[in-house]
């Protein structure tokens, strides 16, 4: 999990500087969890895939 959490820093500031395959790449390894999380508190699918979508579009 350390090796993970290490990789993802390095790639929120690789996107922070705009590379454009790193901010890709963090929110491949986020959208999962990010729509699990919504769907586990709205509890209807539908819901859950337009909150995460609006969450990812805000980091973005």
């Amino acid at each position: 999990m350390q090796e993970e959490t290490t990789s993802i820093d390095m790639l929120v500031e690789q996107a922070k500087e705009g590379n454009q395959q790193a901010l890709e790449a963090v929110v491949r390894s986020i959208q999962d969890r990010v729509y699990n999380l919504a769907l586990r508190m709205l509890q209807v699918p539908a819901d859950a895939e337009d909150a995460a979508q609006e969450i990812l579009v805000k980091i973005v």
